[in-house]
């Protein structure tokens, strides 16, 4: 999937962007020290990437989620159609995850990223303008879904 953004950034813009998740995992872009600053909580491990400073002004921000084999992905932020940063491999949230719903403008709930909860509160946007937020559904998934299946049961003969 793409999470694709029209922003305007201004001299002091910061804030959460868009909010998927909570501490138990889930996925984050902010605009933090005048960058975006993407975070992945896989099930509690931190993934952080860090783009390049933002000029003032009308930005188009794409975070992608792209599928890999054995139920991973890569995570990128591009800005103005470059790429700018990376996660290069992370594990796919599956089945319940994440339990707290989207954001837009803040972290609302259960943080995605204590750290980043931690200095800023719910991290509300400020200094600019969310225009659109829009979430594109990417191609079906490949993987067979008898993999998705025995996940399942070995998780629930966990939980038994």
């Amino acid at each position: 999937f793409a999470v694709e953004i029209e922003i305007t950034i201004g001299e002091e813009a910061a804030g959460v962007v868009v909010a998927h998740g909570d501490q138990g995992g889930g996925y984050l872009l902010a605009i933090d020290r005048g960058a975006p600053l993407l975070s992945y909580n896989a099930y509690g491990d931190m993934h952080r990437a860090h783009g390049s400073r933002l000029a003032p002004g009308v930005h188009q921000l794409v975070l992608r989620a792209d599928e890999l084999t054995g139920l991973r992905w890569r995570l990128t932020i591009e800005i103005d159609g470059t790429l700018d940063a990376e996660i290069p491999e992370v594990p796919m949230l599956i089945g319940m995850a994440p339990f707290t719903g989207i954001s837009v403008g803040y972290d609302y709930g259960g943080p995605v990223d204590w750290d980043l909860h931690e200095r800023h509160r719910s991290f509300r946007f400020r200094g600019g303008e969310l225009a659109a937020v829009r979430y594109v559904p990417g191609e079906r998934s490949e993987f067979d879904r008898t993999v998705l299946r025995q996940v399942g049961r070995a998780v629930a003969e966990i939980a038994d």
